[in-house]
């Protein structure tokens, strides 16, 4: 079978090949190509857009890589890919064509390539709907007040950051309605995606996590004592100004209190950088007390990753809306005790207690549960084995790439031997329509 990926960014080997900077994402993506090279009836081809001028072609640990010349913005379409994924398709042949993500449109030049029936889409993190809650409870008056330099020269702000998403959101849509396949991995992206075309055949699987977090394992005696952890926090849907509040009912009990925040810091930077949320994390924190209490780390790499969450005594998923966020997944993976909100697909990551939940804006409500780990050790021992359990069959490497494999085959015999969830053994299962 001849499986040709098409994916937003160039993936970390091919980076490292070119010798360009490795961006911090896709690393999942990866994770799960290196795993599906071990069928040999799988032939591997991905590709993605690049600055370059031509298209080119080389080949890593038996994976085609194609970069096809981008001159655009990633919000535009370009014409000029449509003669470069027919030139693909006629040096490649694909007999199915998977799309990671369908949030630009500079994809769907790829979308005419193959009939419906051999393309298949793994749905990310649904961007129409995560524009209804871009905002994360913030106010007209939050925004509009917090307007920057940056906003009034490069015509940015908060909402036009929303309307990007919801730009973002009507490809997808269309997207969604142009091919007969898709792939998910909670009851909350099955829900949408069927909601936007009913037609789709819903596939299901998990996904691989990077390599760095399957060794790893929290350990309550090596925590740092009353720290927190976020992924990321650059914009409002991620939820970072819930946590500042929290952190002030938190404080007065706990004065060592410290979050830790992956990413370059928004707060602290030159006046043409500086972004709307930026400027109201700044005056969030200087006005309840946060300024030591609050570490933005840079940018970190997957091994950086894996040191600050084993350092953590809690990490938290505030986001307003996510699908599954591999954050949480890693978190889990490696026995943090972990804290989510109520949202989107994250309570299937939760069930029989493999995190604390609590409703996105109840600031008051993080405080308390927060607080419920801080003073009790076999709290945070019990959910740390509990999630660990769940995280490594959610993310076993092999089962997922079996399943992915299974999910080829159906799309081109009509016939499908799903792999069970539940027992991971090989039979027969239906294809949700």
């Amino acid at each position: 079978m001849k499986i040709l990926w098409i994916t937003n960014i160039m993936l970390p080997a091919v980076s490292s090949c070119l010798g360009k900077k490795v961006q911090y994402g896709g690393g999942w993506m990866e994770a799960l190509l290196t795993d599906l090279s071990q069928n040999e009836d799988l032939n591997l081809a991905v590709a993605t857009i690049y600055d370059g001028k031509e298209i080119k072609q080389l080949k890593y640990k038996s994976i085609t890589y194609y970069l096809l010349p981008f001159h655009n913005s990633i919000q535009n379409y370009e014409p000029a890919l449509e003669s470069a994924f027919l030139q693909i398709r006629e040096w490649f042949q694909p007999d199915i064509i998977h799309l990671h993500g369908t949030e630009y449109p500079w994809k769907n030049a790829a979308l005419s390539l193959l009939p419906p029936e051999r393309l298949v889409i793994s749905l990310q993190g649904l961007l129409g709907i995560c524009a209804r809650y871009y905002l994360a409870g913030l106010s007209c008056w939050d925004v509009w007040s917090n307007l920057t330099l940056r906003d009034l020269i490069k015509r940015t702000s908060i909402y036009r950051e929303q309307k990007a998403f919801q730009r973002a959101g009507e490809f997808e849509r269309k997207a969604l309605q142009k091919v007969a396949h898709v792939i998910g991995r909670t009851s909350w992206d099955r829900v949408h995606a069927l909601a936007v075309n009913p037609k789709l055949h819903y596939h299901f699987c998990n996904e691989n996590l990077r390599s760095a977090f399957y060794g790893p394992q929290w350990n309550i005696e090596t925590k740092e004592n009353f720290s927190l952890f976020l992924s990321q926090g650059t914009y409002p849907l991620k939820g970072l100004h819930i946590v500042l509040k929290a952190m002030y009912l938190l404080k007065a009990n706990y004065p060592d209190l410290h979050l830790y925040v992956a990413g370059n810091d928004i707060t602290s930077v030159s006046l043409i950088h500086y972004s709307s949320y930026g400027k109201y994390l700044k005056k969030m924190i200087k006005k309840y007390d946060l300024r030591t209490n609050v570490t933005f780390t840079g940018p970190l790499d997957a091994d950086s990753m894996v040191k600050y969450y084993l350092r953590a005594h809690v990490f938290i998923c505030p986001s307003a809306i996510e699908n599954s966020p591999n954050s949480l997944g890693e978190a889990q993976l490696l026995g943090v005790p972990c804290i989510a909100s109520y949202v989107g697909g994250i309570p299937d990551m939760a069930q029989n207690g493999a995190a604390l939940l609590y409703r996105f804006e109840e600031w008051e409500m993080l405080a308390a549960l927060i607080s419920s780990l801080f003073v009790s050790p076999e709290t945070c021992c019990r959910l740390s084995g509990e999630a660990r359990k769940q995280a490594l069959l959610r993310h076993n490497r092999q089962k997922n790439a079996l399943q992915m494999h299974d999910i080829y085959y159906s799309m081109i015999t009509g016939s499908s031997k799903e792999l069970c969830k539940d027992t991971g053994k090989k039979q027969p299962c239906l294809i949700a329509d």
